[in-house]
């Protein structure tokens, strides 16, 4: 609807027609689409500068955060290759530090077994020694305990030298301690 000149001849008493609302009515749509094609075109040129505007601001941003992505990243990439080069230099010396305890240990327990077998072989040694002494007394007492039932078996008297008591009396024997 076309804008209308409004009624200026309005006297005390007059109440609106139906055609007076429909003019008021007309005129305010009227006057709100004129309005919002004025703003539209305003609008839209002053979106325009501020759309500009922000691309600018963008492409000016963009363009300094991939400049300091790119310094970041490099920062980030020589920390790493310094953080690997470290953990490989610990990493060596904490192998080396464990072969040489390896290394101690085992030269430890070597000396130990060779210490123990040692220890057991003089003992051994020792054991033998003391069992062979037992047995050439026992022979030599077992041999003069035959040299004397031979003699009384012969009849004769038999005095015999021992170092413990005899188990029972026998006759023809007489037996000195030779021990006390």
């Amino acid at each position: 609807m076309a804008y209308i000149t409004p009624k200026e001849s309005w006297e005390t008493g007059n109440a609106p027609l139906p055609h007076d609302f429909n003019r008021i009515e007309g005129n305010t749509r009227a006057n709100h689409e004129g309005i919002g094609i004025e703003a539209a075109a305003r609008l839209s040129a002053d979106q325009q500068e501020v759309i500009d505007r922000n691309n600018a601001i963008i492409g000016a941003v963009n363009g300094e955060a991939a400049t300091r992505f790119a310094a970041d990243n490099l920062e980030a990439q020589t920390r790493y290759n310094a953080d690997i080069a470290e953990a490989g230099t610990r990493a060596a010396a904490d192998t080396a530090e464990y072969n040489a305890r390896i290394a101690a240990d085992a030269a430890e327990a070597l000396a130990r077994i060779a210490a123990d077998s040692a220890e057991a072989l003089t003992r051994g040694n020792a054991d033998t020694a003391e069992l062979n002494a037992r047995v050439a007394a026992d022979g030599a007492e077992s041999g003069a305990r035959i040299a004397a039932d031979n003699a009384l078996a012969a009849g004769g008297f038999v005095i015999e030298n021992r170092s413990d008591d005899p188990v029972g009396a026998a006759v023809g024997h007489m037996w000195i301690r030779i021990d006390l």
